[in-house]
């Protein structure tokens, strides 16, 4: 229901409410041969009330009442309350007196008109208090609902930003690499392009802050792996440890992958000797570890974090807030490790 059709439905309701009682008072104390006028004086009293409500809703909206501070929200109020009062009884009275002869009925009172000016002010006030508690709430409401679309918009914003981060250096490697295997060995080149295919598949569908299982992951790294292998041939020894049991937990896409991918760049490709690189995945007590070790020192300037580690992070974040910890360190002399903990959920398979 729109904003305008339900302040429309709720004036409406609630002032033919306080008529109709108004109007079953007078039935009910008033036994005179004058019920009818009263009766219609109550109908009057009613109108008059809503469009004295409906007036002070401009004024507010005009001031804007919601950002006003609580002592000049109140002392808006009630001089509004007293303002649109005096103005309604001096419709009322133009009414009753000038085009209904009610002087007839009862004659006219400055000591009634002050008591009815004071009564219609308090109703008023209370209108006021019903009405800015109802516009503050749906204010709140609305402001949760930005709020919540402002912090959805920004993650797919920083999930856009990782999809278009895949490493061109690798990229570049790969197709170097291809192209010189053409020639030499197409079979091979074509299981290259494969593997770099179904990698760049992976990563473009597999950004939108969604988990995925650990056995999807690990078939990306072990393509990614490949690839790589092809580069440094020899030179990179790749080992898996693998848990089972772990494989069925969900993690968020391209982590492990990018655990490798830093581990080749800042410590793989830096050595001129042959390097070991180990995949290390378990499940303890329902945590999720993942432990890559790689050949190679740590340089002390990087263990901040630079954008892989940095990547890895944010994507952590939108799945897990806080419930994860990265840790990256020097093992030996010789190997580094970095290792993610994150609370292991189940992936439940779906079914068609």
């Amino acid at each position: 229901m729109k904003r305008q059709t339900r302040y429309w439905s709720l004036q409406i309701f609630g002032w033919s409410l306080l008529t109709g009682v108004l109007i079953i008072s007078v039935l009910a104390f008033n036994s005179s041969e004058h019920v009818g006028a009263l009766i219609q004086l109550q109908i009057i009293i009613g109108s008059v009330l809503l469009l004295a409500s409906h007036g002070m809703r401009h004024l507010y909206k005009r001031l804007n009442f919601l950002n006003l501070p609580t002592f000049r929200l109140v002392l808006l109020v009630v001089l509004a309350a007293l303002l649109f009062s005096a103005l309604g009884q001096g419709v009322i009275q133009s009414i009753i007196y000038g085009l209904l002869s009610w002087s007839e009925i009862q004659p006219f009172s400055f000591q009634a008109t002050i008591l009815y000016w004071t009564n219609t002010s308090i109703i008023l006030i209370v209108w006021s208090v019903l009405y800015i508690a109802i516009r503050g709430y749906e204010s709140r409401r609305e402001q949760e609902v930005e709020n919540w679309k402002l912090r959805a918009e920004l993650r797919e914003a920083e999930l856009a930003i990782l999809k278009a981060q895949i490493n061109p250096h690798f990229l570049f490697n790969a197709l170097n690499n291809v192209r010189s295997l053409i020639s030499e060995n197409s079979g091979l080149a074509r299981d290259m392009v494969s593997a770099l295919s179904d990698l760049l598949r992976y990563a473009i569908s597999h950004t939108s802050g969604d988990l995925v299982p650990v056995s999807d992951e690990l078939e990306i790294v072990k393509q990614y792996m490949s690839l790589e292998k092809m580069q440094y041939e020899e030179r990179l020894e790749v080992c898996y440890d693998i848990d089972p049991d772990a494989t069925r937990c969900n993690i968020p896409p391209m982590v492990i992958q990018m655990l490798a991918e830093n581990a080749v760049k800042h410590g793989i490709s830096r050595q001129s000797q042959p390097g070991k690189l180990e995949i290390i995945v378990s499940r303890t007590d329902g945590i999720l570890t993942v432990r890559v070790i790689n050949s190679g020192r740590l340089d002390p300037v990087e263990t901040g974090g630079g954008i892989g580690i940095s990547n890895i992070k944010k994507r952590l974040s939108n799945v897990a807030d806080d419930g994860w910890v990265f840790t990256l360190r020097q093992l030996e002399s010789s190997k580094v490790e970095s290792k993610i903990e994150i609370p292991c959920h189940i992936h439940q398979p779906k079914i068609n």
